[in-house]
């Protein structure tokens, strides 16, 4: 509900480069794939030699994209917005504080389970795994299709709306470490409209057995089988697997829509970034160009200037300029010869024989 991604606040173009860097990774583990069987041996009837002990698969090593829009970081909350303001975060941002609720947004009494490690947070965008891109893809491609929005609200539209406390703290985790101030924005007006309970596991909810049984989907789903409400979920898989046991709930499944304002807001910073790098480059680049025209045209000029050199008579040899002068006669003309005042021929002139 409060993903920008499902209130249709998207970017295109950092959707779109999305897809390129998809391809790009596609083409990475394609060549890799070339380059393993390459590097097989086989058998005299073309069959491939199994080694005696099974190499360990290396695992890829996260790496940039050559498109330098997506490598980003995105794990710190913005401090500033575009118009330098500063953004305001939890009960600061609100006229009233819900004394319900810590800063944070946790129930009182209790704090944040999640955490990112320093390694995480210097993470870029671009060296998430394939999966994660292509899963991130995968849903705005279905939000295009089938906006998920107008199918929650036609179920809770005019209904009470409520949360058992193990499920709402661990979406105020995600939204800690995820979400952007729009989406925070949000949070805290859906905080305004809810009510939180205390977990209430029905009995049949507690004799589910297996390993993706969780605590807290038990508790989700569990508190709703008491209360006797409808429960709206995007966990299809604990829904399916209760169904296994014998165990049917009144619920309605949704899609995933995962907090992407960070990414977008990260990725439009990044590119307005870029954008003023390469046009001052640009600049650089026709300024040097401007130059060097410039340094190439003078060059020019000076070797014209060398080679529109006038050869005074007296350093041409006789045999030279005897040739000369028969071919002034054979054209009608002859030297023509200013006297300077001291009697020298200062300037040669041709002149037009009658």
């Amino acid at each position: 509900m409060i993903s920008a991604l499902a209130n249709n606040e998207l970017n295109e173009d950092f959707f779109n480069e999305l897809q390129d860097s998809l391809y790009e990774k596609q083409q990475e583990i394609i060549a890799e794939m070339f380059e393993e069987k390459k590097n097989m041996e086989y058998d005299e009837n073309g069959e491939a030699i199994k080694p005696e002990k099974t190499p360990k698969k290396k695992k890829r090593k996260p790496k940039l994209s050559k498109i330098e829009n997506l490598n980003f970081e995105y794990c710190d909350f913005p401090t500033y917005d575009d118009k330098g303001q500063k953004i305001k975060k939890g009960d600061d941002n609100d006229e009233a504080k819900d004394d319900r609720f810590t800063s944070q947004g946790y129930t009182k009494g209790n704090v944040g389970k999640l955490s990112i490690s320093q390694t995480q947070r210097r993470k870029k965008f671009s060296e998430k795994s394939y999966e994660e891109q292509k899963m991130l893809l995968q849903m705005y491609i279905d939000e295009l299709q089938s906006p998920v929005l107008p199918q929650i609200m036609q179920h809770i539209e005019n209904k009470k709306l409520v949360c058992c406390e193990k499920a709402w703290n661990h979406f105020m985790d995600i939204v800690n470490l995820s979400a952007g101030p729009s989406e925070w924005k949000r949070c805290k007006e859906l905080q305004s409209k809810i009510t939180i309970v205390k977990d209430q596991v029905s009995e049949r909810t507690q004799s589910l057995k297996g390993k993706s049984m969780s605590h807290i989907n038990k508790c989700v789903f569990g508190t709703g089988d008491t209360l006797r409400c409808l429960t709206l979920t995007a966990i299809a898989s604990f829904v399916r697997k209760a169904e296994q046991q014998g165990v049917k709930y009144f619920v309605n499944v949704h899609s995933v829509r995962p907090l992407t304002e960070r990414y977008q807001r990260e990725y439009e910073k990044k590119k307005k970034e870029n954008e003023e790098k390469n046009s001052a480059q640009m600049n650089d680049n026709n300024l040097n160009q401007k130059a060097y025209l410039i340094h190439q045209q003078n060059g020019f000029e000076q070797q014209h200037e060398e080679i529109g050199m006038i050869v005074e008579e007296d350093e041409l040899h006789e045999s030279e300029q005897e040739e000369i002068n028969g071919q002034l006669q054979h054209l009608n003309l002859r030297p023509h010869s200013h006297a300077a005042e001291d009697g020298s021929d200062e300037n040669e002139h041709l002149e037009i024989i009658d």
